[in-house]
């Protein structure tokens, strides 16, 4: 029987050495690489476009919605109790209070200190692959649509933010859990959705989701998250 309970969540923070994201406490409970639970769980929940998952995993649809149901009915209870009771500290790195790679528990806060610290280490050494998966997406883009556009590597994946990407693996296989996140701003209508093949084949390659979203003007909001974003210069 799966174990999510309080005491096995408080087990695995005390015992750990740094801070623990919420999908690896998940995968410790079932026994499993932090990978599969974690990404399974972020794109079930929050894409609700499981079928993406077949870009990683074969017949993964029916475990990925196990896993997720458990994470929501039973783990994440359990942490927000512990939480609660002062047993466990938690740190969330953005707004998704859900997702399984941007929030962190730990006892002490020089655990979060030093695992912060090193994602920040490993977000540098994967960089030059991060900008040039980006790269690469701009590029077809501008072959295959001729508006004029402007594209940004945002989100966690940029190198003037600091939030921290999470990954596993290394340079050349990067099994990620958190999203590369591009924006594109373009001042006449532009559809990707034909390119769509084309991202699924880098997505399935480099074992990382894409998110490309488009817009049609820069608002005031936009602005701020430009300031940490990074250029793609195609």
């Amino acid at each position: 029987m799966i174990n999510l309970g309080e005491e096995k969540i408080e087990e695995m923070v005390r015992c750990s050495d740094e801070a623990l994201t919420y999908g690896e406490v998940l995968a410790k409970c079932l026994n499993k690489h932090p990978y599969f639970p974690s990404i399974a769980t972020n794109i079930y929940l929050f894409n609700r476009d499981v079928s993406q998952l077949d870009l990683f995993f074969d017949d993964a649809h029916e475990k990925a919605v196990n896993i997720s149901n458990l994470y929501i009915s039973q783990l994440l209870p359990g942490i927000r109790k512990l939480e609660r009771r002062g047993s466990v500290k938690c740190f969330l790195t953005n707004e998704k209070e859900n997702a399984t790679h941007t929030n962190f528990i730990f006892d002490d806060y020089p655990k979060l200190s030093k695992r912060l610290e090193r994602l920040s280490g490993k977000k540098r050494y994967v960089q030059p692959a991060l900008v040039s998966i980006a790269r690469d997406v701009a590029k077809k883009i501008s072959i295959e649509c001729p508006q004029e556009f402007k594209a940004y590597l945002v989100g966690s994946a940029s190198p003037k933010s600091v939030k921290p990407f999470v990954y596993y693996r290394n340079r050349d296989v990067i099994e990620s859990v958190s999203d590369l996140d591009i924006e594109i701003f373009a001042k006449e209508y532009l559809d990707t959705k034909s390119l769509q093949p084309f991202f699924d084949e880098i997505s399935r390659k480099r074992k990382i989701p894409l998110n490309i979203i488009v817009w049609r003007e820069v608002s005031e909001s936009d602005e701020g998250m430009i300031k940490k974003a990074l250029p793609l210069i195609i």
